[in-house]
């Protein structure tokens, strides 16, 4: 039992990581991408967005865990955003719910697809098996968007505070995205945390209309247990 709650812990902090960023805009970075962006939604903007993944471990018998995360977020003040979120973790019959409040704050506002810089930052709550809802984690980043004709690259460098550890660690991304045609971006990234080493990632987003957007992402980490994520995700602008 003690196994199936730390692997079901650790992919609900991955999807509390990703799932549970502040999101932006179809046409920027967001899911199906863990790394975040520097746009930040005006007053009155909103958006809803729901992702589906599958983790496997290596050298754990095949050991895989699924999560299923939804989230909604709007502008409220020029330059801020807040979003709340769901996740829910499944591995080998336990469950494992996440809820998250996130932000973002523009310090320097993104115009015209050039530089941009924020601050984003979250709080996290988690409920493991035979557990009650009780803090989990808070996050603090910089974040960095700089766009180059059909490239756009983002730079994030934060602290994460985690329950049931010692201070806290460094965490960082680095991510880009390529407009194939209008509709369609290729994604790749890197991303990691101070001792949990990193991973890597590529995948596509399509934005199917000016509201709906949808993506794929897969990723593998780099340490041992070795984990691979397909996520899957749909997007709503409204």
């Amino acid at each position: 039992m003690n196994r199936v709650r730390s692997v079901a812990a650790m992919a609900l902090a991955g999807a509390l990581t990703g799932a549970l960023s502040a999101w932006t805009p179809p046409a920027q970075a967001g899911a199906p991408m863990a790394t975040e962006d520097a746009d930040v939604l005006a007053p009155s903007e909103c958006e809803w967005e729901t992702t589906a993944n599958r983790t496997t471990l290596s050298g754990v018998g095949g050991f895989s865990a699924r999560t299923v995360a939804t989230k909604a977020g709007c502008g409220l003040v020029p330059g801020t955003q807040l979003g709340l979120g769901l996740a829910r973790t499944t591995a080998e019959g336990e469950s494992a719910t996440g809820l998250g409040l996130t932000g973002k704050t523009a310090l320097i506002p993104r115009r015209d697809g050039g530089f941009g810089l924020s601050l984003a930052y979250g709080f996290a709550w988690a409920k493991e098996p035979g557990d009650s809802l009780r803090y989990a984690a808070t996050t603090l980043s910089l974040v960095a968007t700089q766009g180059l004709g059909d490239l756009t690259l983002h730079a994030n460098y934060g602290i994460a505070r985690v329950r049931d550890e010692d201070g806290t660690r460094g965490t960082w991304a680095v991510g880009a995205e390529y407009a194939l045609t209008p509709a369609v971006s290729a994604l790749l990234e890197t991303y990691g945390s101070e001792g949990n080493g990193s991973a890597w990632g590529a995948g596509l987003r399509w934005a199917a209309s000016e509201a709906w957007s949808f993506g794929l992402m897969a990723s593998k980490t780099l340490r041992d247990p070795r984990a691979k994520d397909v996520l899957l995700s749909a997007k709503l602008a409204f």
